[in-house]
């Protein structure tokens, strides 16, 4: 079954990642997203009733409801928190699958909170892994902080920044790995 989730008209099975369907098959709720490339899977639990609840953090737009409207999305390359709770499950099969098989796009997320003061998180998505170094800047383009400067595995990776001895202002950080390169600005308020 094929659900036009973002109301074009065409259905978007591929990019479908979690949906909810009553015992008539009528669509309860669906998260949608660019496939596996935009959900970070944090946990999965099962309950002695059945009952599996998904939590993470996607890329996306959400229809609770099903009724091809938006209810909630994540602003373009942000992501926001997900759980899913599942009241009725069947496992018919677990089958494990490498990354390698998951394909993703780099990704340089939107710090949270912007505006900031004095701690913000800025969180990147890596295909694969390499070498990565996440950098800070002022707006004269003076280096102000590296964050990260190490080999890290493809995935999805938080970094935290204090700023408390820095002054207000427009900062510009930037990702660089081996195949990708990425810039965003965030604003530090006192």
């Amino acid at each position: 079954m094929s659900t036009d989730l973002n109301g074009d008209g065409i259905g978007d099975a591929d990019r479908l990642v979690f949906a909810k369907y009553d015992h008539g098959g009528v669509l309860q709720w669906a998260v949608s997203g660019a496939g596996p490339a935009g959900i970070d899977m944090t946990g999965l639990a099962v309950g002695q009733s059945g009952t599996v609840t998904i939590s993470g953090s996607y890329l996306g737009s959400v229809d609770l409801d099903g009724d091809g409207m938006t209810d909630g999305s994540s602003p373009r390359n942000s992501f926001e928190l997900l759980v899913s709770k599942f009241s009725t499950v069947e496992i018919t099969g677990i089958e494990q699958n490498s990354t390698a098989d998951i394909p993703f796009d780099d990704i340089l997320g939107q710090n949270y909170p912007n505006p900031f003061r004095p701690v913000t998180r800025i969180r990147f998505q890596t295909r694969s892994s390499g070498h990565a170094r996440l950098t800070v800047f002022d707006v004269l383009g003076r280096e102000v902080t590296t964050l990260v400067d190490a080999h890290l595995d493809g995935s999805v990776h938080d970094v935290t920044w204090d700023a408390s001895g820095m002054p207000a202002g427009l900062y510009v950080y930037r990702i660089t790995t081996d195949s990708f390169s990425a810039t965003r600005t965030m604003v530090l308020l006192k």
